[in-house]
């Protein structure tokens, strides 16, 4: 099976922004080689700048132009003495938990087919079989607690996950068991979709299943505040944002529709995360297709 993610860059690009060039000869060609590489986090970032201290600017402006502030200012957090070494060590599970089996070829479009087609009742459990066995093969590869995320990868699916999420999130565990209620609400309205919005609100769900359990993985502090945020990227990725709107209106009035008024608290961090583009989430998504395609494909 494969995984592919085509966006590094902020929503709307047709592909990761160039690398900053300061001039000819101002950064070593393995540098520039690197900041041209999709994918890169900011402990990726703040490992180059301990390497070449000398190309601090340069480095912190490649950050600036891909992804803004948001993510120079974890970039400065990581370099702080007192933080460095625990960080940047979950940073380097996070990049590999990106990666790991994800090819992502130059310009290869996504099939985006089997996002939409419709998935019969008794090859559901197929989806979410594959979500969790595409979820442990990128947690052994990147964690040597593996186990410990073992109960959570298998919930992915279940209408009790984010009350696993509890769990592993104390502080949080109020917002997360109303995501419980929130998940059942939405889930309840699908029936009355029509199959192309039922498809969206399916993968949704299982995008931001897997998006949380990779971020969790990673050791994403703020876990809740960025799952909230991370929603605008699911949103894009399955076809439901006001960029890339492949539900119709129609569509995205019967979610919307269906929203509990309450989550209007979110709206903040929306608006926030509006225009980033979590690699993450992209990640969960293309699980989702993958897993969608996998389950419709060669049917008697």
């Amino acid at each position: 099976m494969s995984e592919r993610v085509d966006r590094a860059a902020e929503p709307g690009s047709e592909q990761a922004p160039a690398p900053h060039q300061a001039g000819p000869g101002t950064i070593p060609a393995e540098l520039e080689r690197t900041l041209a590489q999709p994918l890169l986090l900011a402990p990726d970032y703040a490992a180059l700048i301990q390497r070449y201290p000398k190309h601090l600017h340069q480095i912190m402006a490649a950050v600036h132009e891909r992804y803004g502030n948001g993510v120079a200012s974890e970039v400065s957090l990581l370099l702080r003495p007192s933080a460095s070494s625990q960080l940047l060590q979950e940073g380097m599970v996070a990049h590999r938990l990106s990666t790991v089996g994800t090819p992502a070829p130059a310009g290869d479009p996504r099939d985006r087919s089997a996002e939409f087609a419709p998935v019969p009742a008794d090859r559901q459990v197929d989806v979410r079989l594959h979500i969790r066995g595409d979820l442990t093969a990128k947690l052994a590869a990147a964690r040597p607690d593996i186990e410990r995320f073992a109960p959570l990868v298998n919930m992915v699916g279940n209408d009790q996950f984010y009350a696993a999420v509890a769990r592993f999130d104390p502080p949080h565990a109020a917002m997360w068991l109303d995501m419980v209620k929130v998940q059942a609400e939405f889930a309840a309205a699908e029936s009355g979709y029509d199959p192309r919005t039922r498809a969206y609100s399916e993968s949704m769900r299982l995008t931001l299943h897997a998006m949380a359990v990779l971020h969790l993985a990673q050791g994403t502090q703020e876990l809740y505040r960025a799952f909230v945020g991370n929603h605008v990227t699911a949103f894009r990725e399955n076809g439901g944002w006001f960029t890339n709107l492949e539900i119709g209106l129609g569509g995205a009035v019967d979610v919307m529709a269906n929203t509990p008024v309450r989550m209007g608290r979110e709206l903040p961090t929306l608006v926030e995360h509006s225009t980033r583009q979590d690699p993450m989430t992209a990640v969960a998504a293309e699980m989702v297709r993958e897993a969608r395609r996998s389950a419709t494909a060669n049917k008697e």
